[in-house]
């Protein structure tokens, strides 16, 4: 997961609770700086009109994350586009930005990529109980499951194949330090304590987190242009598991349009950025 993206995780769980909004069913179209919201490093606060005016465009100054006030309803048999115009203030320095979607439950929660990112083949359960500061977690099973600094132990999962759990919040703290197999059981050694509380026997698998928000590819760390460029991508159809390029979240039934900047000294300037159902 790219780092940049990484540490706004943490920052995103407490954004996603900061806007709240009626969900739209005719599609988002944020037109101006009070159509946008709680960023980390302060959000609306580092966005600004151009100098010289420009359409409807605002800039976006440095390291940066804006949300669309406002949601949009989402039913995933049909086909939303999000799109936008961008380019670099002229005489700002290169850098690079992200667009896309934050993908969003019923109730207008965020879903976390980790929630729903499960790694097939790795169901299990807990051959003891686990406790919220327990640091070495205890499961039979055990096949498929590795060392490695983004994963997660999902409680409480269906291990039938439907993955009905999805998106599953019941997570464990990331990371697990070493994986070691003793016979009947496996012990999952975390890089920090595990935060849930479960008994014996409750089925378990693996979870991965991802890149933050739900990107189009075109415009997914894409370099600022010179000149007014049109980014797009389409998201259709529902993942029963895992996370897909332009295809929604499981439980995905509103989202908001997510905009980030990711060089420190980039000014980018935007435009006609949309959110809506397409025919």
């Amino acid at each position: 997961m790219n780092a940049n993206l990484k540490k706004w995780t943490a920052a995103a769980v407490s954004i996603s609770i900061c806007v709240v909004a009626n969900a739209q069913d005719t599609g988002l179209k944020p037109q101006t700086i009070s159509d946008w919201s709680c960023g980390w490093n302060g959000g609306g606060s580092n966005l600004s009109e151009p100098a010289a005016k420009d359409g409807n465009a605002v800039v976006l100054k440095g390291n940066g994350i804006v949300f669309s006030k406002g949601t949009i309803s989402v039913d995933p048999a049909k086909t939303y586009q999000v799109s936008g115009s961008f380019k670099a203030v002229p005489g700002s320095k290169a850098g690079r930005f992200y667009l896309g979607v934050q993908p969003l439950n019923s109730d207008n929660v965020w879903i976390a990529p980790s929630q729903v990112n499960a790694v097939a083949g790795t169901d299990a359960e807990l051959a003891e109980p686990c406790k919220p500061e327990d640091k070495v977690i205890k499961i039979k099973g055990g096949k498929g499951w590795e060392q490695g600094q983004y994963y997660f132990i999902a409680f409480n999962t269906d291990n039938s194949g439907s993955y009905s759990d999805l998106p599953n919040s019941a997570l464990s703290s990331m990371g697990f330090a070493r994986v070691e197999n003793k016979g009947d059981v496996t012990e999952i050694t975390l890089n920090d304590s595990c935060g849930k509380e479960f008994p014996a026997g409750t089925k378990v698998r693996v979870h991965r987190d991802s890149a933050t928000f739900m990107y189009i590819d075109s415009a997914s760390n894409a370099p600022a242009p010179a000149e007014w460029t049109e980014f797009k991508g389409v998201f259709k159809g529902e993942n029963p598991f895992g996370v897909k390029t332009g295809v929604w979240y499981k439980g995905t039934r509103n989202a908001r349009i997510i905009l980030l900047g990711v060089s420190p000294e980039l000014e980018l300037m935007f435009k006609d950025v949309t959110l809506e159902e397409i025919k």
